[in-house]
């Protein structure tokens, strides 16, 4: 297999970028048997890593600056082979790798850096931050945030799950369908799997600040959507919703204590639909004060299509309207997912692969997708965030987004360099986000 990078910008140290090119490829070609890598370098060298085959269980070797080609054998009169590199990377992406086992990842789509992560949530496993435990049989519902492979629970903010039948009895929180992975796709910037019994088909894609669902019900005058308001993966200690006309709600949730932490959030959101419901109800259980669920009713017996488009903001309702009204104002799933697929790929490419099998180049681009999941965007469209004193800021300055969710382990060895190659502004904006504390 051959690697090269493209399309760096200027204004990150030549050195800087080198040495985050060495350290990065060392980490992943120390276990890739025979594998071969090829770094092209930015400026002035390239790095040539590889994995012996002989029986000594593989070692790295630095070949020094090169041209950028494998010449065949070592024979220096030997024409280098200008490499074949994968024409579609992101359809080499296999989001279902790393949710087993406690991987705890989630298969749902998201965007590189993305602000939502519309994704399954399974029972009796949810597992800690992706929500998704592959070998899970039933389905809580699709939740609206998710971050990979924490190791504590964390957001899995409201789920919504769609059903038929009616109001199940009982909480309505509790309530699960029947999970198949009979037809499940799971890649980059689009995850699609059958649900309850009749089955019902949802298909999900995302921009950067929206996402869009298209649920496929039955002949039933029943098509239902159960959205759990309280259904936070930590709990939630309290929620809001209003139903907006016949064809849109808009409400939030709080929860938070991540690892124990005292840290709370607020989450708004506001989903609109291309048909009118036919009945809806705010649920409040027990005689609380925060209502517990919100239940749609949808008549699919002519047309079996209901589509979605949801937004997330940490303001205000009214801003993530805002957020799906400027990210995807038309009713095109289909285009929806090409553009998530393109802006992947834009992300992916910048680090080429050539040669190697399906099953590596798969392994490959799905841990460099998992890469550039987090941190998040977190500022709205219009630029105003939530700050940690609570009060809301704007983004200003050269400063385009607002960034949150970062990892606190270890990934100053090699993610931040990597992401700071593929995406030099998101990464500039991220450190700034850091610098603001607030």
């Amino acid at each position: 297999m051959s690697v090269q990078t493209n399309d760096f910008e200027p204004g990150v140290g030549d050195m800087n970028v080198r040495r985050s090119l060495h350290f990065w490829p060392r980490r992943w070609a120390a276990s890739c048997g025979s594998l071969g890598l090829l770094i092209a370098g930015l400026t002035l060298a390239a790095m040539l890593v590889g994995c012996d085959s002989s029986d000594n269980g593989g070692s790295v070797q630095d070949a020094g600056p090169t041209d950028g080609n494998l010449d065949a054998g070592n024979n220096p009169d030997a024409s280098p082979a200008e490499p074949v590199w994968v024409p579609d990377p992101a359809s080499h992406v296999n989001t279902i790798i790393g949710t087993t086992a406690g991987g705890n990842m989630f298969p749902g789509p998201d965007f590189p850096f993305g602000m939502i992560q519309w994704s399954p949530d399974t029972s009796p496993d949810r597992s800690a931050g992706g929500g998704y435990e592959y070998n899970d049989t039933k389905l809580l519902g699709f939740s609206l945030t998710h971050i990979s492979g924490p190791g504590c629970g964390a957001l899995g903010d409201i789920p919504i799950l769609p059903m038929t039948g009616g109001l199940p009895s009982g909480d309505p929180a509790a309530h699960v369908e029947a999970l198949s992975h009979t037809g499940e796709v799971a890649t980059a910037g689009y995850y699609s799997v059958q649900t309850g019994s009749p089955a019902i088909k949802t298909e999900l894609t995302t921009t950067l600040r929206s996402a869009m669902a298209r649920f496929t019900y039955p002949a039933t005058s029943n098509a239902n959507l159960l959205f759990k308001l309280l259904g936070s993966q930590n709990g939630s200690s309290g929620s809001s919703a209003a139903i907006v006309g016949s064809n849109e709600v808009t409400g939030s949730t709080t929860s938070g204590h991540f690892c124990g932490a005292d840290d709370v959030y607020t989450v708004y959101f506001d989903i609109v639909f291309d048909q009118p419901f036919t009945a809806s109800q705010i649920i409040t259980a027990n005689g609380g004060k925060s209502p517990n669920a919100v239940f749609l009713t949808f008549d699919t017996t002519t047309n079996h299509v209901v589509q979605a488009k949801v937004a997330i903001s940490y303001v205000s309702p009214a801003n993530a309207k805002d957020n799906w009204t400027a990210d995807n104002p038309q009713w095109n799933f289909d285009a929806t997912r090409t553009s998530a697929h393109d802006a992947w790929n834009k992300a992916l490419n910048q680090v080429q692969i050539s040669g190697g099998s399906p099953e590596e180049q798969e392994l490959f681009y799905t841990s460099v997708y998992h890469t550039l999941l987090h941190p998040n965007v977190f500022s709205d469209s219009d630029g105003k965030y939530m700050g940690f004193d609570k009060q809301v800021h704007s983004v200003s300055g050269t400063q385009k987004d607002q960034y949150a969710n970062y990892s606190g382990w270890d990934i100053y060895h090699s993610q931040v360099q990597l992401s700071a190659i593929v995406d030099p502004k998101a990464m500039s904006d991220s450190a700034q986000s850091m610098l603001l504390l607030r």
